[in-house]
């Protein structure tokens, strides 16, 4: 089955030890800093801060699910440790920051995307996106064209995450265009950033290239591609209010779906079925008729969505 990824790449799956040639510029007020904890008897971090330098992933993500529970008052901390030279600790640190989302860490984050290590930088454009940090896209755009392909995949999304109407004209111009160009990017989760990143702009005029990647070759890239169709001729998506695809736009999302439900894989089919149930496409009931004679997710799908759309024949039978 696929499942539309939360972000870009998994974060848990990159290693901490890729290397890259950037060197880290260190921070001097957060390598200086000196932290002390308002911890209300709780026990000191420092044990668990130290743990994040461990050569062993399980010993690490043991510490940092502790770390966690320390809430705010850890940041601080973790912005020191962002300058640390094990890059185990730097990689923890940053990928710590992202979760706790406090922007105080932004602009650590922002020099972490020059780290050594892609996989620190790639956790740093990822924690960006997810603190929405407009003040970062001058220093994310740079990226765009990097060759490690998880960092260039965060960074993509990060854009779109981090887009905002009040940006001048010219950067709003310059995150689009990158954004539209991920589109045709050679990896897979490059693309599937670039439609998770064009759903913060509305899909603004990037229909066709929606329509491309919903026949794209790898299945994780239509999944994502066949639900971004489903938004766009429904309207749901971000915006004032947009109005439901019409007209020619409307024939072209639903001939598209309908082509997506011959698709072999169930979990796009369902999608399609659920798109075309979002656009109220009664045009396809013919087609979901067929698909009764489908599995048994095929089956269920199709004669709900033909109830919904106030389908008065019974089920069809082999």
């Amino acid at each position: 089955m696929v499942k539309k990824p939360q972000t870009a790449i998994s974060v848990d799956s990159i290693h901490p030890r890729r290397p890259r040639t950037v060197v880290w510029v260190c921070l001097g007020v957060a390598a200086a800093a000196t932290v002390v904890l308002a911890t209300c008897g709780r026990p000191s971090p420092e044990p668990l801060v130290n743990l994040l330098k461990s050569e062993q992933s399980a010993i690490r993500e043991k510490a940092a699910g502790k770390l966690l529970g320390y809430g705010d008052e850890i940041v601080p901390r973790l912005i020191t440790e962002v300058g640390s030279g094990y890059t185990t600790a730097r990689f923890e640190s940053v990928r710590l920051l992202g979760r706790l989302r406090d922007r105080r860490a932004i602009p650590i984050l922002i020099h972490a995307l020059e780290d050594r290590s892609a996989n620190v930088a790639a956790l740093a454009a990822w924690g960006l996106g997810e603190m929405r940090a407009t003040e970062a896209i001058p220093a994310l755009l740079p990226y765009t064209g990097e060759i490690a392909r998880d960092l260039r995949a965060e960074v993509i999304r990060a854009l779109g995450l981090c887009y905002a109407d009040s940006l001048p004209a010219s950067t709003a111009d310059s995150v689009y265009a990158a954004v539209l160009v991920a589109f045709g990017d050679e990896l897979p989760k490059v693309r599937i950033a670039a439609l998770q990143s064009m759903h913060e702009f509305g899909y603004r005029d990037a229909l066709n290239e929606v329509l491309e990647l919903s026949r794209d070759a790898e299945p994780e890239v239509r999944y994502v591609a066949v639900q971004a169709l489903g938004q766009i001729g429904s309207g749901r998506v971000l915006g004032e209010s947009p109005a439901a695809a019409q007209g020619a736009r409307r024939d072209l999302i639903v001939r598209a779906l309908l082509d997506a439900i011959a698709e072999p894989v169930q979990s796009i089919r369902t999608k399609a079925v659920r798109a075309l149930e979002m656009m109220e496409a009664k045009e396809a009931m013919a087609t979901l008729r067929v698909l009764e004679h489908g599995t048994d997710e095929d089956k269920r799908e199709a004669r709900r969505v033909l109830d919904n759309l106030g389908d008065t024949q019974p089920p069809q039978t082999r």
